[in-house]
């Protein structure tokens, strides 16, 4: 542990998977979710920051996010990935990062509210969402008419205003469909969130889930062009996924559970995880509630603390950390040394989406087409560790579907 000064202010920086449990398991009722000035973007309703809202959130979100729901959106994530991916052509090249973010913001919204495919309606909250972006990561958040923030703050008002006629329009249709929004309006629970807190609600689950897990799939791809023999044993097992379905059926659940038994499958998407974790979560900021000591140091209320999860490349923990090597999952990672999603009250709620969403795309795309890196190689570093220019690949159609 250490502390340095980043934009003005102190903060303690833990880079231990010890310290990680500490804070955020064995202390976690102790500490707020931090980033204070972004939550007026992110979250301004506090259903995840205040530690009083947020365990009733928790709840709430248990079903629309679980095992049980995600599994019932397998079939409908498969019909959106394919048609996305049946526009594209052999021998173009495609932006992953663009397509992987309009690809999983097409399936969270059907997660959320239901949306399948009407298209002005998803292009106006991907044109939204994509100026809250823009606001939450400047590292200057003046609220100014002509500056980010204040244009993410905008963007946010008007996201606001769609999500209060999406929640009145589904409250008078009575009818409490799967989807994640209907499920909280006709909770059972006594003690629901208001229509505000609701509508906020859904914004911070896009927020969080359409870049993230967009942003893992497209480094998979990186990595995968990089290292062919990795890319051909996934190919290999995806194909054997194919063949054991009938012809031209969507996929399922069962399929899925296959692909997520297959090594290369399960381990690749690990091995990703592991050396981009910012692809879910690269620095975890929270602000103590009360005086927590550790290891003999006191954090004081009020001070914030910085976790990261960069002891994912400790060699001591994971030999010859920057390699990307999915085989070194054969053996499990020593318990508490791994941790992508967060830990305690605050992990990750949709981890099923992930897990589900990236395994569908990485499926559907390896077993249509071939495909290599075609412009710079990099990587970018804000806020999200992600390949360089959104990485520009190159596709092939593959033999068998190319006749």
């Amino acid at each position: 542990m250490y502390i340095v000064k980043l934009f003005g202010k102190y903060k303690i920086i833990s880079t231990s998977p010890e310290a990680a449990k500490h804070f955020l398991v064995t202390h976690n009722r102790s500490f707020t979710q931090g980033h204070r000035p972004m939550a007026r973007v992110a979250d301004p309703e506090a259903n995840f920051t205040d530690p009083n809202n947020h365990p009733k959130v928790r709840k709430l979100l248990k079903t629309p996010l679980g095992p049980d729901n995600i599994h019932q959106c397998i079939l409908v994530y498969d019909t959106l990935v394919c048609s996305a991916i049946s526009l594209w052509k052999d021998g173009q090249t495609i932006n992953a990062r663009d397509e992987m973010q309009r690809i999983t913001m097409k399936c969270l919204l059907n997660l959320l509210w239901g949306q399948e495919d009407r298209q002005l309606e998803y292009a106006r909250v991907f044109h939204l969402q994509s100026v809250v972006d823009q606001g939450y990561r400047t590292a200057f958040p003046v609220n100014l008419p002509f500056t980010r923030y204040g244009k993410g703050i905008k963007a946010k008002g008007e996201f606001m205003r769609l999500m209060e006629e999406k929640l009145a329009h589904l409250r008078a249709s009575g009818s409490p469909h799967s989807n994640c929004m209907n499920l909280i309006i006709f909770s059972d629970e006594k003690d629901g969130l208001t229509d505000a807190q609701i509508c906020s609600l859904m914004h911070s689950l896009i927020h969080a889930g359409y870049r993230t897990v967009a942003t893992l799939v497209v480094r998979a791809f990186k990595l995968l062009s990089e290292n062919p023999q990795v890319l051909a044993t996934l190919k290999k097992e995806h194909d054997a996924v194919s063949k054991s379905m009938e012809a031209g059926a969507n996929l399922t659940w069962a399929d899925v559970k296959q692909m997520r038994c297959c090594f290369a499958a399960r381990y690749v998407i690990q091995e990703t995880m592991r050396l981009s974790s910012s692809s879910i979560s690269k620095f975890l900021a929270r602000v103590a509630l009360e005086d927590v000591e550790y290891n003999g140091y006191v954090i004081s209320k009020g001070w914030e603390l910085g976790m990261t999860n960069e002891f994912h490349k400790d060699p001591k923990l994971f030999p010859d950390p920057y390699i990307f090597n999915p085989d070194r999952f054969n053996s499990p990672p020593k318990p508490g040394t791994f941790i992508l999603f967060g830990a305690g009250m605050h992990t990750c709620a949709g981890i099923e989406f992930a897990n589900a969403l990236s395994a569908i795309i990485s499926h559907l795309v390896v077993t249509k087409f071939s495909f290599e890196r075609e412009g710079p190689d990099g990587v970018e570093f804000w806020s999200h560790y992600t390949a360089k220019d959104g990485f520009p690949m190159k596709l092939k159609l593959r033999a068998e579907d190319s006749n």
